[in-house]
């Protein structure tokens, strides 16, 4: 998992020459960790701050479509999977479950049940459950794999209660 996480940034700040080397560094880093392993998805998470950007699947679309080119990766083998923002960002969350129409190969998931700390920020369960979320996406994707979010969490944490302990 390579972490590219930059807190208060909107979809613009992370368009290539945006002059916030936040996709420049995106890169870098995984290219980084490509001598050393596979590249196997791109997960995103971003968009509270972008609630009033109507183009905001179009500016998604070029940083996904930037950032497989840069790494030398088909949009059919390195699956783009976006997450929705913590409930009660209606536009963004309806946005995102539209992805696939600008982005090839991506995917959403839900972050229906979730929690926040401050009405913005997901709380430790609910990243864990969207971690969780993603796996099952990308168990699909790439693996062929059919399990399902309780499924995951019972082979993991032993049972689905059991994802929400530290």
């Amino acid at each position: 998992m390579v972490s590219n996480a930059r807190g208060g940034t909107s979809v613009r700040q992370w368009q290539k020459a945006s002059g916030e080397q936040l996709y420049e560094e995106a890169v870098r880093r995984t290219q980084e960790a490509m001598q050393q392993g596979t590249l196997k998805a791109i997960f995103w998470l971003q968009g509270e701050g972008d609630a009033g950007t109507s183009n905001y699947l179009e500016l998604l679309e070029r940083v996904a479509t930037g950032i497989r080119s840069e790494l030398g990766v088909y949009a059919p083998d390195v699956p783009f999977i976006a997450s929705q923002n913590p409930p009660g960002y209606d536009v963004n969350n309806e946005r995102i479950q539209r992805i696939r129409e600008y982005v090839p190969n991506s995917d959403w998931i839900s972050s229906a049940g979730t929690s926040t700390i401050d009405g913005t920020h997901f709380n430790a369960e609910s990243e864990r459950l969207l971690g969780i979320r993603y796996a099952v996406k990308v168990l699909q994707a790439v693996y062929g794999m059919s399990l399902n979010e309780t499924q995951l969490m019972q082979a993991i944490y032993g049972s689905e209660e059991g994802a929400t302990q530290p």
